[in-house]
C-alpha cells in the first residue's frame, strides 16, 4: 500500500482554508507521522510547518 502525504497535505491545507501566506504548525507526532510519513517522531521532537507554498518538517541533528 503507497500512502499520497502530498494528498493528506492538501486535505489539510483545504479543511484548514490556508491561504498563500499561512501555515498550520504540527506539534503532535501522530499528526506529524500521518502528514509526512517521518517515523522519528516518535522518539524525538519532530514538528512539521504546512502551507499551500510549502512544507517543512523540523528534527533535531540526529536526521539529516
Amino acid at each position: 500500500m503507497t500512502v499520497d502525504f502530498a494528498a493528506r497535505r492538501a486535505r489539510l491545507i483545504s479543511a484548514l482554508g490556508l491561504e498563500a501566506d499561512t501555515v498550520a504548525y504540527v506539534t503532535n507526532p501522530v499528526d506529524v507521522l500521518w502528514l509526512t510519513g517521518f517515523t522519528g517522531v516518535t522518539s524525538s521532537s519532530g514538528q512539521a510547518m504546512v502551507g499551500p507554498g510549502a512544507h517543512l518538517l523540523i528534527t533535531d541533528n540526529r536526521y539529516t
